[in-house]
């Protein structure tokens, strides 16, 4: 499978919908070029600069030249899900650990647990010693060392994202869902069936959703979702990262690794 990063100068601005990802400047890499991984399913940036992806072939950080595997330090369970800690360091679900990425090591954050129930899709910290987790079809808090449930038959839930109100988004296959002071509920934000992926906020703190059909930004109105170049990037849209730089990363299951820019 090949990769490629598009993009388009250091000053960020929002994407104009009437140009096509090909008209940009890109980057790429793929199996021949010093990609490790297949698939990108997450894409985040730790305080200290790197990149973090959670690939089909495990979790890779990348320097901006190199990039390396994970596997020795997160150990041999499978990497189901990251996100990017409340410190700025990173956090690291497996099968039963939550491991904390923080200046350069990696330590437990709680005792290792599997789930009740499900496969585990995406994590979020929610706070200290506070994390939610969602599932194949559960979403559920880790509070005090013990598993909540707080609501099932969702369908895939796939990203979480904290916004300036402090209120957390979760994206599922179903709905939007909203959690804040341990109250969670159903966004009146419709997708249509076409189940969210991934969930980002621009420079402009505007919402972002990666669909099964492609790249959505919520509309000005805040009310409803709106297409951008749906047709330039194939597939379902699993990561969505604006970095520090301005560049935009959107990772897909169809069409690759891109970098807007």
């Amino acid at each position: 499978m090949a990769f490629a990063l598009f993009g388009y100068a250091s000053v960020a601005f929002s994407l104009d919908p009437r140009k096509q990802i090909d008209q940009y400047v890109h980057d790429s890499w793929n199996s021949r070029r010093d990609f490790p991984g297949d698939a990108v399913y997450q894409i985040l940036q730790t305080s200290d600069g790197y990149l973090w992806l959670r690939t089909a072939g495990g979790l890779i950080r990348f320097d901006g030249v190199h990039f390396v595997p994970m596997d020795a330090v997160v150990g041999k369970e499978p990497v189901k899900a990251i996100a990017t800690s409340t410190a700025g360091g990173l956090l690291i679900r497996t099968t039963s650990r939550t491991v904390i990425y923080k200046d350069g090591s990696f330590a437990d954050l709680l005792p290792p647990a599997p789930l009740p129930d499900g496969e585990i899709r995406s994590v979020f910290e929610a706070g200290a010693q506070e994390v939610l987790v969602g599932s194949d079809n559960f979403i559920y808090l880790i509070r005090d060392n013990k598993i909540r449930l707080l609501h099932d038959y969702t369908s895939w839930i796939t990203s979480f994202l904290r916004d300036d109100q402090g209120q957390i988004w979760i994206a599922g296959q179903k709905a939007l869902y909203v959690y804040r002071n341990g109250i969670l509920s159903i966004s009146p934000i419709a997708i249509d069936k076409l189940g969210a992926y991934a969930l980002a906020l621009d420079h402009e703190r505007r919402l972002w959703v990666g669909m099964q059909n492609g790249l959505y930004q919520l509309g000005l109105n805040g009310r409803a979702l709106e297409p951008v170049a749906p047709a330039a990037i194939h597939g379902r849209v699993n990561a969505i990262l604006e970095d520090r730089q301005g560049n935009r990363w959107v990772g897909t299951t169809a069409s690759g690794l891109f970098r807007q820019r």
